[in-house]
């Protein structure tokens, strides 16, 4: 179960699915793509239920653009979606079904953008969308994210990817645990200069070895599925002093 957390500022836990060489999304595959089996997405399920948000990226939004809700439908997180596109109806399309089925998804929706809408392009959007302007300083745009997820009460967010966003967290420190999905899939296709590559666990720059942050294993809980062993593993994530 969830770790919970004492502290004011919220906890932040990453929860993804990937296969043994680290693809979260593998090549020619539109849309979302299913890595783990049942057993992964009832566990995704319920760390839903332990959470008060849910943070994902503007790709992975678009993948499934639809509620975040867990097994308890009566639990509604808070969605955190951070893009960075210029045009927000492209990026965060107002037809996406977590805003035209507001009925059944009532929580407040951050949207994290470096370029603001107008008042005409928000219009289409529910009014429980609330709308946060990044800056230049990701280091200050880390502390903002912190804040607006602390500022409804938010003591758990889960970051449910991609791997651009969990880089992004890991970078400015701001990711505490991991819940990985190790599936028994090699998928390949992350090699750079290829027209459709895959997608891995961790995107943006990277890290050397002294920079990466410290990864301590909590559990480890394997089973066996139609593909091989599939293995749900718990991280803690430490930082380095000069990161």
């Amino acid at each position: 179960m969830p770790v919970v957390s004492t502290s004011p500022t919220p906890t932040f836990i990453g929860c993804l699915a990937a296969s043994i060489d680290g693809v979260i999304h593998p090549v020619r595959t539109p849309g979302y793509a299913q890595l783990g089996s049942d057993t992964d997405i009832a566990h995704l399920l319920t760390l839903r239920d332990g959470a008060d948000g849910v943070l994902v990226g503007g790709e992975t939004f678009r993948e499934y653009p639809s509620h975040h809700q867990g097994h308890n439908k009566n639990h509604v997180p808070i969605v955190g979606v951070m893009t960075r596109g210029n045009n927000i109806h492209q990026s965060i399309s107002p037809n996406a079904p977590l805003f035209t089925q507001r009925q059944n998804y009532p929580a407040p929706t951050l949207i994290f953008t470096k370029t603001m809408p107008t008042e005409a392009e928000k219009a289409p959007y529910p009014a429980t969308v609330e709308w946060v302007q990044l800056s230049d300083s990701e280091a200050d745009n880390a502390a903002l994210v912190a804040r607006c997820f602390q500022a409804k009460q938010a003591k758990r967010v889960l970051c449910e990817g991609g791997g651009e966003l969990i880089g992004w967290l890991l970078r400015q420190a701001l990711l505490n645990e991991l819940y990985l999905t190790q599936c028994p899939l090699l998928l390949g296709g992350v090699a750079s200069g290829q027209v459709d590559t895959a997608r891995p666990l961790v995107g943006g720059p990277g890290f050397n070895k002294g920079e990466s942050p410290q990864m301590t294993l909590l559990s480890n809980n394997c089973y066996e599925t139609t593909h091989g062993t599939e293995c749900i593993q718990h991280w803690q994530i430490r930082y380095n002093k000069g990161q």
